[in-house]
């Protein structure tokens, strides 16, 4: 190659046009952004997600936030509008918890109420739920509607039993103690307002009646055993009287004297004693049988729903106890994964080479299979206990626990009574022995005399049992008729005309929040496994030395030039990109300044203040833009007084001649093919910056590029030149990057912010290091500061565009 090829470097044989300062006009305008032309702080680059790092991914990730958001929102609404709306009705009623029953307030039969108890009793009580039933079947035939209430009916039509409807109907009834007010209310969920309502205000009125029936029953039970007793000794008195008008017709009296007529008085004294005391037994043994019956109705419903909660505590117990002992041999895994990388997840490796943890493996996992069993089979339990009467979600343990203390009373009275009854039969047994002790005695005495006192004796007796037993019969009559009952109902139900269920504002709202916290967890899990570059710090954090950010022209262009791609001077069509010599007061012409300034710090052996004499310019990827950075790159250097050579090695896709507006050949390829006429080396209209087109290659450049005429081509222009700038093929795109790679002092290499990913950026460097090249630097292009929340590199933008010149 001859050097005639580089002889024109300053002849004037082509007329360049008059930029001869670097300047296209006296322009003003523009912001000169700092940008981040340096590594930065490692410290800063690696201190972690702060919280505008946090801000800038949910504002790269709204589109899927927003479409995520939407989708939820409208299956949430879709479901909302398309559910069956349910309904619920409330009464209340009062308990007067002071009022007490029996004869005369209190007695054998009288108890203090609790509202705990009272609650017990409406959850448990299957005689009340079936009487609601029935009330609602009543209801039911004298509306004539048959179908109003789909409560007594099934999915098919046909009429529920009685125990299906108290079964489905206790799952939608729930009873809410207000300890304050002494009150109860009745809650009633249905599909349909009428039968809510119904429902609520029949158990309402049917738990007003059955309380009075029951506060009544054992007043009722002592004037029925009143009434027996009152008959009975009527009976006594007329047998009594009966006998002593036949003793006196039969029969002489002959009275024995005050010794004996004390004797028989003593005898029959005895005798009324005994005979009184087993009155009272009766009594008290009824008192007994009564409270059999109250605990009769309470153990069957409780020993159900404290079996079950035992099997559930026990159940709950043993899933403890697995997930304690899978957590151990987690722990125990762990240990394995922390000492062998890469060992979790590697199943034939674990298999192979760690026959131990492959067994502790196996057995987690059937640890887990006993876990989900149990944990079924509590849920099982669960639902089929919230079936019981009265059962509900928030009131079960509580109202459990107090029909148990219920239950606990009545044993304790029933054990109360049958010691009075035993102290009772110990005194009749007591008598029964002293009566036997006067016979002997009395069978000295005539019998007339002690037949005439016995008679006479009984029938006092008689008469004076007859009389106690009439008065209490009147007190027992006067207190069953005023026994009200101690419920009261103050505020029946009515229809309910808005649903409960759905709540569509809370369902909607619910349906947002959710749709923003999967939108944001899809963000975030989506743009961690984007492995593509937005900002210079995914730069920094990948371990690469930033030169230079530039930031996106469209902006620039659009103010400057309205938008144009070209424009036009003195007669020539430049491409608008070509900021530093169109507008040298840009902020993008100041990040090419800065990326120049960077530059001295490139290349091995340079000192600072010389940059490397040869640049070589290239991308990973097509598109990138390395080329309008090779150029203003370029443009920089000479308005700094630097001469700069341009070589335009991309020959497979040439675009440098159409942005400096000169033509494409003869340049490159024709040198390269050993054409030594050509004359490829060009002065373009700004002085100090020369060009080499690419040419029209006809076969494959990169053997042509490999050769000694390239070797020629750079030395001499490094030695006609200040700096050879070499725009190349993207790497990944062609080998001809890897040829003139080792002949450059420094390699930079152009990304393109939100497309370029950190892969294609990795296999770069691993090829340029291939064969022996480390990158210099790396430039990231297009970078849209108006939108880098959470970059480090947006400080020096905003600040440098409000730092202007002013005349």
């Amino acid at each position: 190659m001859n050097d005639k090829n580089l002889s024109r470097f300053d002849s004037g044989d082509m007329t360049p046009a008059p930029l001869r300062n670097g300047h296209a006009s006296n322009r003003m305008n523009g912001s000169a952004h700092h940008g981040g032309g340096s590594s930065g702080s490692s410290s800063e680059a690696n201190a972690g997600i702060d919280v505008a790092e946090i801000l800038d991914m949910l504002r790269r990730g709204k589109w899927i936030i927003a479409a995520t958001t939407i989708v939820v929102v409208a299956l949430v609404g879709a479901y909302t509008y398309t559910v069956d709306p349910v309904y619920e009705a409330k009464s209340i009623v009062k308990i007067d918890l002071g009022a007490q029953s029996g004869p005369g307030g209190m007695g054998a039969f009288g108890q203090q109420r609790d509202l705990a108890s009272e609650v017990g009793v409406l959850q448990y009580s299957a005689e009340l739920a079936s009487r609601v039933v029935a009330e609602l079947r009543a209801t039911e035939s004298a509306l004539e509607e048959k179908g109003k209430f789909p409560l007594l009916y099934g999915e098919d039509g046909q009429a529920r039993s009685t125990n299906e409807v108290m079964s489905h109907m206790m799952q939608r009834v729930s009873f809410v103690p207000m300890q304050s007010q002494s009150m109860i209310q009745f809650t009633v969920e249905s599909g349909v307002p009428e039968e809510a309502s119904t429902v609520a205000n029949l158990y309402s009125s049917q738990y007003e009646i059955f309380s009075r029936e029951k506060a009544r029953a054992s007043v009722t039970a002592a004037r029925d055993f009143l009434e027996t007793q009152a008959e009975k000794r009527r009976e006594e008195i007329r047998e009594l009287e009966q006998q002593w008008e036949t003793f006196a017709q039969n029969n002489q009296v002959v009275t024995q004297g005050i010794g004996g007529e004390r004797l028989v008085a003593e005898y029959t004294e005895l005798t009324a004693r005994r005979d009184a005391l087993r009155f009272e037994l009766e009594q008290e043994e009824e008192a007994l049988r009564l409270l059999r019956d109250q605990l009769a109705q309470f153990e069957p419903g409780l020993r159900e729903t404290v079996q079950q909660e035992q099997e559930a505590s026990g159940l709950r117990s043993e899933i403890s106890v697995l997930e304690r002992k899978i957590g151990e041999m987690r722990a125990e895994a762990a240990q394995y994964y922390v000492a062998n990388d890469g060992l979790e997840g590697d199943t034939d490796r674990i298999e192979t080479e760690f026959p131990q943890l492959a067994d502790l493996l196996e057995r987690i996992n059937g640890l887990e299979k006993r876990k989900r069993s149990l944990t079924n089979q509590l849920v099982a339990e669960a639902t089929q206990s919230s079936g019981l009467p009265g059962a509900t979600a928030g009131n079960d343990s509580q109202m459990g626990t107090s029909a148990l203390n219920r239950i606990m009373q009545l044993k304790t009275r029933i054990t109360e009574q049958e010691i009075r009854i035993g102290q009772i039969e110990a005194q009749i047994a007591g008598l029964e022995s002293a009566i036997q002790s006067y016979e002997p005695r009395l069978n000295r005495i005539p019998q007339q005399t002690i037949q005439r006192e016995q008679i006479d004796r009984k029938l006092q007796q008689a008469e004076r049992f007859y009389q106690s037993i009439t008065s209490e019969l009147q007190k027992t009559i006067i207190a069953e008729e005023s026994e009200l009952g101690y419920v009261e109902t103050v505020r029946k139900a009515f229809v309910p005309s808005i649903p409960v269920k759905p709540n569509v504002q809370q369902n909607l709202l619910l349906g947002l929040l959710l749709g923003v916290g999967f939108g944001i967890g899809l963000a975030f899990l989506r743009l961690a496994s984007n492995s593509r570059i937005y900002r210079p710090d995914d730069l920094l954090r990948n371990g690469y030395r930033v030169t230079g950010v530039v930031p996106k022209m469209d902006n620039e262009i659009k103010k400057e030039f309205r938008g144009r791609d070209t424009v036009e001077i003195e007669g020539h069509e430049l491409s608008t990109r070509l900021l530093p010599i169109l507008s040298p007061w840009s902020p993008v012409t100041e990040n090419y300044r800065l990326i120049r300034t960077n530059m001295q710090y490139a290349g091995s052996g340079q000192s600072y203040g010389e940059p490397p004499q040869t640049i070589l310019v290239t991308s990973p990827e097509p598109g990138d833009g390395k080329t309008t950075t090779a150029i203003n790159l370029a443009l920089t250097f000479v308005l700094s007084g630097k001469k700069v050579l341009l070589i335009d090695a991309d020959m497979r896709r040439p675009t440098a001649h159409k942005l400096l507006g000169m033509e494409r050949s003869p340049g490159l390829a024709e040198m390269l093919r050993g054409d030594d006429k050509v004359q490829v080396v060009r002065r373009t209209y700004v002085d100090g910056l020369y060009f080499v087109p690419a040419g029209k290659a006809e076969d494959p450049p990169t053997e042509a590029l490999d050769s000694v005429r390239m070797d020629k081509l750079i030395e001499l222009g490094k030695s006609r030149c200040d700096i050879v700038i070499i725009d190349t093929p993207p790497v990944l795109a062609a080998s001809d990057p890897l040829v003139l790679a080792p002949r450059a002092d420094a390699t930079l290499v152009v990304t393109s912010a939100n497309s370029t990913d950190v892969d294609s950026l990795d296999l770069t460097r691993d090829m340029l290091e291939g064969v022996g090249v480390s990158i210099s630097g790396v430039i990231f292009n297009r970078f849209d500061d108006a939108k880098a929340s959470g970059s480090n590199y947006k400080y020096g933008y905003y600040h440098s565009d409000n730092y202007r010149m002013v005349s």
